[in-house]
């Protein structure tokens, strides 16, 4: 019964620890996401201040520029923190996404970039963005099953070593307190 309860107990913690990589994970994605739109509202800061300089006055350069900065400088900080919870490939593909997305949506909505003139180039142009997004999906999704497929092996054998190491040092505890 003892054996059986010890089971069941590694049991509920690997569990508890795929919950934990997954959340883990989520996390990381959502810190390249984040991270991918700062990156691509970075280019935008600073195109708008050069186009608002032209009209309005030079002010609006250094402006933009020190937005640009600003955004640029988050985004390392947000691709840092998912690099500290996740896969670098995860958080530099949901960041390359959402830097594209966030720079087209800025050029077509704030900055008045047309799209193309004819249906089938604007039909080409979302198949290109759904085969990146496609990509980009079954990357993350392949390296979070090999991440859970190795990570769970590792982690029996990490809880049967563990098991073991702590025998040793009871019994070499007990001999050494024997003999001394």
């Amino acid at each position: 019964a003892a054996a059986q309860r010890k089971r069941a107990g590694a049991a509920a913690g690997v569990g508890a620890a795929a919950v934990a990589e997954a959340a883990a994970a989520a996390d990381a994605a959502a810190c390249g996401v984040e991270a991918g739109c700062c990156f691509g509202l970075s280019a935008a800061a600073a195109r708008t201040g050069f186009q608002l300089s032209q009209t309005l006055g030079w002010v609006f350069t250094p402006l933009g520029i020190t937005g640009s900065l600003c955004l640029t400088s988050s985004g390392f900080v947000l691709q840092t923190r998912g690099f500290k919870h996740g896969s670098a490939l995860v958080v530099c593909t949901a960041a390359a996404a959402a830097s594209i997305v966030a720079g087209v949506l800025v050029g077509l909505l704030a900055l008045a970039e047309p799209l193309p003139p004819t249906t089938s180039m604007r039909l080409l142009l979302v198949a290109s963005w759904a085969a990146v997004f496609t990509g980009i999906s079954s990357m993350a999704a392949a390296d979070q099953q090999q991440q859970q497929h190795g990570s769970s092996s590792s982690r029996y054998h990490g809880n049967s070593y563990q098991s073991g190491a702590n025998m040793s040092p009871t019994h070499a505890g007990s001999s050494s307190s024997s003999s001394g």
